[in-house]
């Protein structure tokens, strides 16, 4: 890479940009002044956030105790409720127009039912929707506590409607008022009987905040200014590599650019610099005009001004922002790198507009992870790329910086990982000429139709691929709410087949059939040789050791959660009514491995292998293998198993030895734990393969472990050197050999 190239790319690429007033606006120009206009919104928002006049009909306000009065000059007593609300909440006696509806509530008063009669409710209902009041209290008479039918206290009834605010507003402030009320006619009533309050009531309850003003405003900040930095520098990042890509392809120059001197290397480099200045640009012109907007709206502290008090934040602590600048270089790398890639696949300017949203789709739950409650930083969620950074950035403004150092350098590798392979595929994407000019797309229904017959394709696109892949993920997805809340064995073992052949093996055949010449062969399903399959059930065995470890250390990153230990509690109740181990097999291992591999190692892998190539289309095929599985421990382990299914898809070119692997495997998961530790406890030979402790298997012994590794890795090479057909064909003639040397 020649870096005075790169330079001269980079200067082109900037002035073309300052030129575009739609691309300076959006990332210039908006955030300047965005957080002035919002705040002068807040301003003219907070006048009219005063608190809400409302009216209260009281009906029975005869029934009041004279000495303990409620209310005085149509308001409730002074110190029920604070001043401010006090003044404008009016409390009138109803004056009932309607003689009937008189005569109803005064008969629900003297008698002292606890439920009211039915027309009233609708009658006081209908008088709110009127606006005559907001509000209804009814007081019943008071209850002779020295007869014989006494029902206990008086019972006072607040009806409102939720449906209208200032109605919600009066219960609210009523409650206060009557409790508050109440309170004071029980101190009153001991104190005639010359009981002290604190006798009845030891204990009373303070709570002290140690926490400083500061401290709590750090932590509002730092739920904020990490989450508007990514956004940010994502929208940044979006709209000018959409215009040095697909803009350029819409005003014919991108080809006299790629046709100059310059290697395609520089190019890329001069305009993912460009891309990347703007991402960073727009986040600290936004964290610029925040700053500015806060120091004059919240002040230095919660006092300064109106909106400080209301919000009860200050301004974030002045090192806040170098660090956010410091995180920000490998936050536009990363999504300077993916909108390239999105903007080379684009034809025009206008498809690469509609490719923002689901970017953004698929940014917002890695931003939401860090907002969650419970959510904190630790050595599981630190490897999740952007919220293991953004958790950093959490810590690091609440002042953890203890914890931050603890997982800074974690964070920091997967952080440039991702970055790295981002840069990876979007000069991947810029290189590859079929992809940065793709011909347009005409959907129509004769087209289609036209393609479905004539044009069918020996082996899946990639569109059918990732069409296969979606259809299987959202047929899951209904699948998981349509399974029986408690079911037996003879439900489960049918519902859990009926459901895994047409969530995931039905959409593969289904498309196979429909858009490939040769199904068979879309879906790999070939007869290899049968060395081939002992060789994948060899290579299950001595592997599983590996992935129990992996599982192992997957569940000590993220535990299970409290409802997915039930339901394993709940599956082993189910497992304990099938006629024996076989059946638990059938159901759990073969079935599972027949349908996902004809799915994801079948149709997925061979559409994907044709467009992509094979090592990314297996770790692609592996993803939607691991996102099929609801349960996020199982997602990330069968993400790694469906790579080595995967490669032992690519190898011997048919799924049938993926299928032996997938089968073996789920087998001797569910064998390893139904093994009896009291079995173990008497088998030499097994105490040296199983760990058992505390009466529980736990895993593997070390150097069990180690030689099936060992043995696995020497599969692996074998797998990786030769095609398996001409690895045994070889062994089997060196005896020959030998016999006609001698």
């Amino acid at each position: 890479m020649n870096l005075k190239t790169i330079n001269l790319v980079y200067q082109r690429e900037l002035r073309d940009q300052m030129r575009d007033r739609r691309t300076l606006f959006t990332v210039l120009i908006l955030p300047i002044l965005i957080y002035p206009l919002l705040g002068l919104s807040m301003l003219h928002i907070s006048q009219f956030s005063s608190a809400e006049p409302c009216r209260i009909w009281l009906i029975g306000a005869d029934h009041l105790p004279s000495d303990s009065p409620l209310i005085a000059k149509s308001r409730f007593c002074e110190g029920l409720l604070a001043e401010s609300e006090r003044k404008i909440t009016v409390v009138e006696s109803a004056v009932l127009n309607d003689r009937s509806f008189n005569e109803r509530i005064r008969e629900y008063l003297a008698s002292g039912s606890p439920d009211l009669p039915l027309p009233v409710p609708e009658w006081l209902k209908q008088e709110m929707i009127a606006r005559n009041f907001d509000l209804a209290i009814l007081v019943p008479a008071v209850v002779n506590s020295s007869s014989d039918d006494s029902a206990g206290a008086t019972n006072i009834r607040i009806v409102k409607n939720s449906a209208r605010g200032t109605s919600v507003t009066a219960a609210q402030r009523a409650q206060v008022a009557i409790q508050k009320w109440t309170r004071d006619i029980v101190v009153k009533n001991l104190g005639q009987l010359n009981i002290d309050v604190d006798e009845v009531r030891p204990y009373s309850v303070s709570v002290d905040d140690v926490a400083d003003n500061a401290t709590i405003s750090a932590i509002k900040w730092s739920k904020t200014l990490p989450l508007i930095i990514v956004i940010w520098a994502l929208t940044g990042a979006f709209y000018p590599a959409i215009d040095l890509c697909a803009g350029e392809k819409e005003r014919g120059t991108l080809e006299t650019l790629l046709s100059s001197p310059a290697p395609r290397s520089d190019i890329i480099g001069g305009k993912l610099l460009t891309v990347m200045t703007f991402s960073m640009l727009t986040a600290v012109l936004n964290m610029l005009s925040l700053g500015i907007s806060a120091a004059l709206l919240v002040g230095p502290s919660t006092h300064s001004s109106f909106l400080g008090q209301q919000l009860g934040i200050t301004l974030p602590p002045f090192y806040v922002f170098p660090i956010l600048l410091l995180a920000l270089f490998p936050i536009s790398g990363l999504f300077s790198a993916l909108a390239f890639a999105i903007a080379s696949f684009a034809r025009s300017t206008k498809e690469g507009q509609y490719y923002l949203m689901p970017l953004m789709m698929l940014t917002f739950p890695l931003l939401i992870i860090p907002m969650l409650p419970g959510t904190h930083l630790n050595m599981g969620t630190c490897l999740i790329p952007v919220t293991g950074l953004i958790l950093l950035l959490h810590s690091i403004i609440e002042g953890n910086i203890g914890t931050a150092a603890t997982f800074f350098g974690p964070v920091c590798a997967v952080t440039l990982i991702g970055c790295g392979l981002a840069l990876k595929w979007s000069a991947y994407q810029f290189n590859d000429e079929s992809i940065l000019f793709r011909a347009a797309d005409h959907i129509s229904f004769r087209a289609l139709f036209k393609h479905w017959a004539k044009r069918r394709t020996e082996t899946p696109t990639m569109t059918y691929a990732i069409l296969c892949a979606v259809m299987i993920l959202i047929a899951k997805f209904f699948s998981t709410f349509m399974a029986s809340a408690h079911p037996n064995w003879g439900t489960f073992w049918r519902q859990t087949v009926m459901l895994l052949f047409i969530a995931v093996a039905l959409p593969a055949i289904v498309l196979a059939l429909a858009t490939c010449r040769m199904p068979l062969k879309s879906l790999q399903l070939k007869m290899p040789q049968p060395w081939t399959l002992a060789l994948a059930g060899l290579l299950a065995i001595f592997l599983h050791p590996i992935f129990a470890a992996l599982t192992d250390l997957v569940m000590k990153l993220y535990p299970l959660s409290t409802s997915t230990v039930q339901a394993e509690g709940m599956m082993r109740d189910i497992f304990s009514g099938a006629p024996g181990m076989w059946a638990t097999l059938m159901v759990l291992a073969v079935a599972p491995a027949i349908c996902e591999e004809l799915a994801f190692r079948g149709f997925v892998l061979s559409g994907l292998r044709s467009a992509l190539g094979k090592f990314p289309a297996v770790l692609i095929a592996s993803a939607f293998f691991g996102l099929a599985h609801s349960v996020l421990q199982q997602s990330i382990i069968t993400f790694f198993i469906g790579i080595v299914l995967g490669l032992l898809a690519v190898r011997t070119e048919s799924i049938v030895p993926c299928i032996v692997f997938h089968a073996v495997h789920n087998s001797l998961t569910m064998l390893f734990v139904k093994i009896d530790p009291g079995v173990v406890a008497n088998s030499e030979w097994l105490q040296k393969i199983v760990l058992v402790r505390d009466g529980a298997l736990i895993g593997y012994q070390p150097m069990a472990a180690t030689l099936c590794g060992v043995a696995a890795c020497v599969l692996a090479l074998i797998l990786c050197r030769h095609r398996v057909e001409e690895t045994v064909w070889k062994w089997s003639r060196l005896p020959r050999a030998a016999s006609a040397g001698g």
